[in-house]
C-alpha cells in the first residue's frame, strides 16, 4: 500500500447528456487537472465500463445534480513527480469532444 505505483487510475463519469459526444475509443483524449494546484497532467484511455447508471459519487458542489445517469469511463496516468496525490482524491478532467 506504501509503494510506488508506475502508473495511477482514474475515474470519471461522462454525463448521459454528453456521451454522444464521445469520440472513438482510439481517439479519446483527456487531461486531468488535480484540484488546488495549476498542474495539469495528460490520460490515457483504459476502458468503458459499459452500463450508464444513477450518479452516486458526489462532491458536494451547490451546482450538483444528483437526478442523473452518468458513464464511468477509465483512464490512467504516470504521476507527475514531486505531487502527492492519494486514492480517492478529487481531480477535474476534461474530455476533449469529437
Amino acid at each position: 500500500m506504501g509503494s510506488s505505483q508506475g502508473h495511477l487510475g482514474v475515474r470519471c463519469y461522462i454525463d448521459e447528456i454528453l456521451i454522444p459526444r464521445l469520440p472513438e475509443a482510439s481517439r479519446i483524449r483527456a487531461q486531468m487537472f488535480i484540484r488546488g494546484t495549476s498542474i495539469s497532467v495528460p490520460l490515457e484511455f483504459v476502458r468503458v465500463q459499459p452500463y450508464v447508471s444513477p450518479k452516486i459519487q458526489l462532491s458536494n458542489q451547490r451546482t450538483e445534480r444528483v437526478d442523473l445517469r452518468v458513464l464511468p469511463v477509465i483512464f490512467r496516468f504516470t504521476p507527475p513527480k514531486g505531487v502527492e496525490l492519494y486514492p480517492g482524491q478529487l481531480v477535474d478532467v476534461y474530455v476533449a469532444a469529437s
